[in-house]
């Protein structure tokens, strides 16, 4: 067993969304093989299947709302849309969401945070490497990513979100 647990977050509410996921678990198989394990944290009450798929599996359909932004932020018309955030002792997790038809998406992202570095440690691990569930990765840079993560270089990924995309 290695020293990285690799944790795919995921909100599994569509055979699309299953479909993504099931690709990158493959991807991550293929490059990994069966010496690192696998976590996946699932936001919706279905799995599709998946469960079986991982070496664990975590539900996770019933989480906290983080709440609204600041009056003052939208009063100064800062932002299209609300702004979310929660102050952690690490810093403050911040993302776009819109007011209904979803779930607060930073919430689960925070809790999915705790989640897979208490499973981790519980478990005996000292890294967490946390992926999408939707990422599609070119393979070249994956062997890359695992020989850094081999070599116990610490990472922390950026990405754009691209609402309605």
């Amino acid at each position: 067993m290695k020293n990285t647990l690799i944790t795919i977050d995921s909100y599994l509410s569509a055979e699309d969304r299953a479909d993504a996921c099931r690709n990158l678990i493959k991807q991550i198989r293929e490059v990994f093989g069966d010496e690192y394990e696998i976590l996946l944290i699932n936001k919706s009450n279905k799995d599709f299947g998946l469960q079986k798929e991982v070496d664990y599996y975590y539900n996770l359909s019933n989480s906290f709302m983080v709440g609204y932004p600041p009056e003052e932020i939208l009063k100064a018309d800062r932002y299209e849309r609300p702004y979310v955030y929660i102050g952690t002792g690490l810093g403050v997790c911040e993302n776009w969401l819109p007011y209904t038809g979803v779930t607060d998406h930073v919430a689960g992202i925070y809790n999915s945070f705790v989640i897979s570095t208490k499973i981790s440690e519980m478990m005996g691990y000292t890294h967490v490497f946390k992926i999408e569930y939707d990422t599609i990765f070119d393979m070249d840079e994956l062997r890359d990513i695992k020989n850094d993560l081999e070599k116990g270089k610490d990472y922390i990924f950026y990405g754009v979100r691209k609402e309605g995309e």
